[in-house]
């Protein structure tokens, strides 16, 4: 449970960055 969790945690951010990146190709993300 501990490790789905996480993953889909991590999954939610990896896709919130890309998401971003995206919308702001020009301002990179540096966190």
């Amino acid at each position: 449970a501990v490790v789905a969790l996480r993953s889909r945690v991590l999954t939610d951010l990896a896709g919130a960055g890309a998401m971003a990146s995206v919308l702001s190709p020009e301002e990179p993300l540096t966190q």
